[in-house]
């Protein structure tokens, strides 16, 4: 970096911060005049009534070294006067080379040559990486300017420099069975930034003001015996919900710390984020359960659901279906200066079959069934235990060094970072797209379609004729069924009320598969001529079913793999003529193969086991 000369320097208040985002693609060329090296802007900054973006162009610094051009769209309602700035670079360390030095015009306010016709800088801290970019004339809506900041920003440090690779989970209990632990399950997060910088250092970076957690419990099976406070309705998934929710839960109705885990409104309590974190680590820590839920293994209830009357009457005198389990998804989110969360990408999934209580009067007075609890787990209450299925360490949120604190003097929000917008359903036969919320009615997919339904509730049932569905986190309350030229992806936590019928699908070279849901009415695959997956070998990949009811696969020629499924009812596998793979399915009644041309298995369990599938 060269010799730095200051310009417009003054002290003031820490500015509240938002972040800017990075958009995927640059669409406003023309932006920018040219500039030395520079054919346009180096950096494009969009504010948004809701937030802003900024992108990298490509484009390197316009003298060579280290001064980038900037661009600012204007895509609000109302005129921009003022932008406040923040960066991990010292971008307001005007040396004397500015865009006026490269034969732009300037303007009789700005000192500094770095402001063009339209820009001037003011209230910059003495480390030049704060300060307010003011225009002489507004941006009016849907119009652009532009200005130059010292250093590439390029170059600049980012948020995933400061955070990739820095979450650890871990469980920790009693004896680990299988990769779940027994009796007392835990499970521990932890986020510790990277090259020596504090939890301060690292939200500055990122533009936030902190860092927290944010829990969505993806799947709750009914009967569920949890209730958020103001509701007679016990909480079930799906549609995900925020753990805990608005309101608190009734049992502890103190820990209302929506929209994050941790509590950012007080400072004392033991749910609070300043009792879970050091200057530089956040810690999480989790015990949730279920005694509604029954044993993994043999479907029996809890002890907890038949010791105590109380429990069975939380439970509505009956037990969630055989193989059922809770899950969750915990990220690592930046904490915006209104207190909003903005997801950071990091993070892991989870699930809990553990059917114990954090605390249970084995004598008949008390049991509690909690989703986030912070009490020890009674050792003898229950059974079962927790999975890691998922761990991402690469952020899916962009900046680079460079955060928008201020427009026009006011705080701004943070603009969205991908992942697409889920948009609401307006017709049953139109699903062609990403679609959430709720749609009262059914929904057909035809040729030519692509229906994504992410985390919403569709009331009526789901007949797939052709094109491609997929379905995540969703609630079915019909059935739902497959035929023709269709390809598919049914999980994870989604849950049918009716039942899932596969059939006469034709040949294709697609993966289709069911991974993590849950059929309250039978499973039939049958007559396709396309692989299909239920279940999956691998928990990271693609989590076993629950069928309520039957499970029949008969008559495919295509290979067929069934996987680490649970079901209730019988399990038939009947005159398939390609590779059929029956592995580590629990099932309460029967277990009966017949006629299979290539069958192949091991570790089911069933109450009996008849034909080819004997000794499997």
């Amino acid at each position: 970096m060269k010799k730095r000369d200051h310009f417009f320097v003054s002290t003031i208040p820490p500015l509240l911060l938002a972040t800017i985002a990075v958009s995927s693609d640059f669409a406003h060329a023309g932006v920018c005049p040219s500039v030395g090296l520079d054919t346009d802007c180096g950096t494009v900054i969009t504010i948004f009534n809701t937030g802003a973006t900024v992108f990298s162009t490509g484009q390197g610094p316009y003298d060579g070294v280290e001064d980038t051009l900037v661009g600012v769209i204007n895509n609000t309602n109302q005129p921009i006067r003022a932008i406040g700035l923040i960066s991990s670079l010292p971008v307001f360390a005007f040396e004397g080379d500015g865009i006026v030095a490269y034969g732009i015009s300037g303007n009789s306010v700005d000192g500094t040559g770095y402001g063009g016709p339209n820009a001037y800088f003011n209230n910059i801290d003495s480390s030049d990486t704060t300060g307010t970019v003011n225009f002489i004339n507004p941006i009016p809506p849907g119009k652009s300017a532009f200005f130059s900041l010292e250093e590439a920003l390029n170059a600049a440090v980012s948020c995933g420099d400061a955070i990739n690779n820095t979450l650890t989970v871990s469980l920790s209990g009693q004896s680990q069975s299988n990769g779940s632990f027994l009796n007392a399950p835990e499970i521990n997060a932890s986020f510790k930034p990277n090259s020596s910088l504090d939890l301060a250092q690292a939200a500055l970076i990122c533009g936030f003001k902190d860092f927290n957690w944010q829990q969505l419990v993806t799947a709750l099976p009914s009967p569920s015996p949890v209730f958020q406070v103001g509701s007679a309705t016990p909480k079930t998934a799906p549609p995900a919900f925020l753990d805990p929710p608005p309101g608190g839960w009734t049992y502890d109705p103190q820990w209302d710390s929506a929209p994050f885990f941790w509590d950012i409104k007080s400072t004392t309590n033991v749910f609070s984020l300043e009792r879970n974190k050091t200057f530089d680590t956040l810690s999480f820590f989790d015990a949730p359960g279920d005694f509604c839920l029954p044993d993994s293994v043999t479907g029996l209830p809890s002890k907890a659901w038949t010791s105590l009357p109380l429990v069975r009457a939380d439970c509505q005198n009956k037990t969630a279906p055989f193989g059922s389990y809770m899950a969750f998804k915990t990220h690592l989110v930046g904490v915006n200066f209104d207190d909003t969360a903005t997801d950071l990408g990091i993070g892991f999934t989870w699930t809990s079959n553990f059917n114990g209580t954090p605390f249970m009067n084995g004598t008949g007075g008390i049991a509690i069934a909690q989703l986030s609890s912070l009490l020890p787990i009674d050792p003898d209450s229950g059974t079962g235990g927790i999975t890691i299925t998922s761990v991402q360490n690469v952020t899916t949120y962009q900046n680079q060094g460079l955060s928008v604190t201020t427009v026009n003097g006011v705080p701004v929000g943070h603009g969205t970072t991908g992942g697409g917008q889920v948009n609401t359903l307006a017709s049953g036969s139109t699903c062609d797209g990403v679609y959430g919320g709720t749609f009262n009615g059914n929904i057909t997919v035809s040729n030519g379609q692509n229906c994504r339904f992410v985390d919403g509730h569709i009331t009526g049932n789901v007949q797939q004729n052709g094109g491609n569905l997929a379905l995540t986190e969703t609630l079915v309350n019909g059935d739902v069924q497959v035929k023709g030229s269709s390809t598919f992806s049914i999980g994870s936590s989604v849950t049918i009320n009716g039942n899932l019928e596969i059939q006469n699908i034709q040949a294709s070279t697609a993966r289709n598969q069911v991974c993590g849901a849950t059929v309250y009415g039978n499973l039939g695959l049958q007559n396709n001529s396309t692989s299909v997956q239920i279940g999956g070998a691998s928990l990271s990949s693609c989590l076993g079913n629950v069928i309520v009811g039957n499970f029949n696969v008969e008559n495919n020629n295509a290979s067929t793999a069934l996987f680490n499924n649970s079901v209730t009812g019988n399990l038939h596998v009947d005159n398939n003529t390609a590779s059929t793979q029956v592995i580590g399915n629990a099932v309460l009644k029967n277990l009966e193969c017949q006629n299979n041309a290539a069958i192949t298995g091991a570790g089911n369990k069933a109450k009996q086991k008849q034909g080819q599938c004997l000794n499997f």
